[in-house]
């Protein structure tokens, strides 16, 4: 009578592998595995960061188009409807219609001012101005009624960097004031430079410039009017 004996290998039915069926992996073979699986990992995450990031520069570019433009619109509207001050309650002489404020004109005189005043006739022929306000961080603002009840408003947001707001008459950075005596139609030259949010760097600056023809002219600006 012959006995058959079976021996049950623990170490295989711990991992679950079978030396009858020839399954399972060695430990090279694991650790192989799971470094192509962590570098598979990898590129998917760096991949998806890349999208994140080029997603970002793209919302904060459009940001920064949607915000410029308006501001440089804003801006725009209100110098060109500009109208002359009749009695010098606001430009300090009866007959200007834009004087650049020596308060924002850093450089001294010759150079271009980061502040206009004039009178808005699309708000109730209310005295304003536009200025770079070193005071608030460097920021764009309308202020309305200077030097009395003024109330400002910012015209960018906050998340945005400026380095340069400056107005120019008539093409002439030395010429402070336009008015009903001038023989040409009044310019007002808006420049702006603006570095949009979660960008750094002075080449990341984008240069915004524009010029305003006055549209009262032929009703107000001509000698004796």
């Amino acid at each position: 009578m012959s006995t058959n004996y079976k021996f049950n290998n623990k170490s295989e039915h711990a991992f679950g592998l079978s030396s009858e069926s020839g399954a399972g992996f060695t430990l090279i073979e694991l650790i192989v595995v799971l470094v192509i699986f962590m570098v598979i990992i990898g590129v998917v995450v760096s991949i998806f960061l890349s999208i994140v990031k080029q997603q970002t520069a793209l919302l904060s570019e459009q940001e920064y188009v949607n915000q410029t433009s308006y501001a440089i619109e804003y801006m725009s509207k209100a110098l060109r409807f500009a109208v002359k001050d009749i009695d010098g309650s606001c430009l300090g002489t009866s007959g200007y219609v834009y004087v650049l404020d020596n308060s924002y004109c850093f450089n001294g005189a010759g150079q271009t001012c980061s502040g206009i005043k004039f009178i808005n006739s699309l708000n109730n022929n209310t005295c304003e101005e536009f200025v770079l306000s070193s005071a608030s961080g460097g920021q764009l603002q309308e202020i309305k009624n200077p030097g009395g009840l003024a109330t400002i408003q910012n015209l960018l947001s906050t998340s945005f960097a400026i380095s340069q707001l400056s107005f120019i008459i008539n093409g002439d950075k030395a010429l402070p004031t336009a008015s009903n005596l001038d023989t040409v139609q009044p310019k007002v030259t808006i420049l702006l430079n603006v570095l949009p949010p979660n960008q750094t760097g002075a080449n990341r600056f984008k240069y915004n410039q524009t010029t305003v023809s006055n549209m009262n002219y032929k009703s107000q600006f001509q000698v004796g009017i």
